[in-house]
């Protein structure tokens, strides 16, 4: 795809997303966490960086709010880590969704995040992170759909 329109679709999606990482504001501080304008600018473009590395399209909405829902009352995200959590919280999304080749619905992937990241690990994205790739690993061995 042309730079260019790679650019201006990057800045959209930027400034799309963080207005709704701002929105999500009015739930999450609840729960006491809170994104300042600057956190979502840099959670945002990290979004778009994770997107074009992975060769995936968001459409309207991604997957902020519903990452936010599900997470914001973990006891394991204090305020001062809330935007470092979010982002490796969307990258072990995505990872996800691309080592299970999407057969994985979102909610399906938050959902075993949320059960994993509160349960054993313990708020650890690291374990996560293991988790996830054994889940993907899971999914090609037991995949037996035909290509």
């Amino acid at each position: 795809m042309n730079d260019a329109i790679m650019s201006v679709m990057g800045s959209t999606l930027t400034a799309v997303s963080r207005a709704e990482l701002l929105e999500c504001n009015r739930i999450s501080s609840y729960f006491g966490l809170i994104l300042t304008p600057e956190q979502a600018e840099i959670i945002s473009k990290h979004n778009t960086a994770a997107l074009v590395s992975t060769g995936r399209v968001e459409f309207a909405g991604g997957v902020f709010k519903s990452l936010i829902m599900a997470f914001c009352d973990s006891p394991y995200i204090s305020p001062e880590d809330y935007a470092d959590t979010l982002c490796g919280l969307l990258d072990v999304f995505y990872a996800i969704k691309q080592g299970t080749a999407d057969s994985m619905t979102d909610d399906e992937a938050i959902c075993f995040m949320k059960l994993h990241f509160d349960g054993g690990c313990g708020g650890s994205l690291e374990c996560l992170q293991d988790k996830a790739a054994m889940l993907c690993r899971s999914k090609s061995v037991f995949n037996t759909e035909e290509v």
